[in-house]
């Protein structure tokens, strides 16, 4: 039930994992437990999932019981309908370690003309990372994050350690926006953070001085990646290092990025991150 539970929160909806879960525990009891841990949960009466996903997910499962002869509970009836709704949603949730974090976000890879609104995989990556490190990691320091895109990298950190500050930025104002939401909704009463728009093109840093660089799905455009490596070498004048997540899908993208940052006088070293499902690279960058 928690991968199932876990898929609710970030829409998903693998059928063959349901139909098995509930080919084992279709009693009454079984489905008002599986419901109260989705759709009735607290999680989901506070950041809403997405309204179509919500639908598809109840229907699917009351069809599966329905289909194989089994009795159900009045409650899927009931969630059906009256779903839950949310005048500033959708949310995806996601569970790294012991931290919850629920982001606002776009159903659409795309939107408003950026690819900000939405999470990408290595940040939810960044953040395993950043939970197998020591409970002392970032102790009193200040982190400034790359495209910070929705927030997840930056939240958890914020969650999981005692940093100084936490600088998340990104370019789009829609993306700072939502930026700025999620930060507030996740953490309503911390205030050892900003949101900066930070243009990698311009490089306006002086206002942006920090101790680690964190980075995630940000190396995708070997047009831009010119202005990144320059601007995270920037950064590295004060910073001590950089760690950026990769999802490698294009490797000669990758390994223009590499290129560029061994031309910038930049060493980078790989953190051996291994993922049974995703591609990820993390690497290390500081100077030679």
């Amino acid at each position: 039930m928690e991968k199932v539970t876990e898929n609710f929160f970030r829409w998903r909806l693998d059928q063959d994992e349901l139909r098995e879960l509930l080919n084992t525990r279709y009693s009454l009891e079984d489905q008002r437990e599986l419901i109260s841990a989705t759709v009735q949960s607290r999680l989901n009466q506070t950041f809403p999932v997405d309204s179509q996903f919500y639908s598809r997910f109840t229907k699917h499962i009351i069809k599966t019981l329905e289909g194989e002869g089994k009795e159900v509970c009045d409650e899927l009836y009931e969630s059906l309908r009256v779903p839950v709704s949310c005048s500033d949603g959708p949310f995806k949730s996601y569970w790294i370690g012991d931290q919850t974090v629920s982001l606002r976000e776009t159903r659409e890879i795309i939107s408003c003309g950026t690819t900000g609104l939405s999470t990408w995989t290595a940040g939810v990556h960044l953040c395993w990372w950043l939970d197998s490190q020591p409970g002392t990691w970032g102790d009193g320091l200040t982190v400034l994050e790359l495209g910070s895109g929705a927030g997840v990298t930056g939240i958890f950190a914020l969650k999981q350690f005692s940093l100084k500050e936490y600088v998340f930025t990104d370019c789009h104002h829609m993306v700072l926006e939502n930026l700025r939401e999620n930060v507030a909704k996740n953490l309503p009463s911390a205030t050892n953070y900003r949101v900066e728009p930070l243009d990698w093109e311009n490089r306006d840093v002086n206002n942006l001085a920090c101790d680690i660089v964190l980075g995630a799905d940000i190396v995708f455009d070997t047009r831009i990646i010119p202005d990144l490596v320059d601007t995270i070498k920037t950064l590295l004048s004060r910073a001590k290092e950089a760690i950026i997540a990769s999802t490698v899908r294009n490797a000669a993208t990758y390994t223009n990025f590499l290129q560029e940052l061994e031309s910038a006088e930049l060493k980078s070293t790989d953190l051996s991150y291994k993922s049974s499902q995703e591609d990820v690279n993390i690497i290390r960058i500081q100077w030679k």
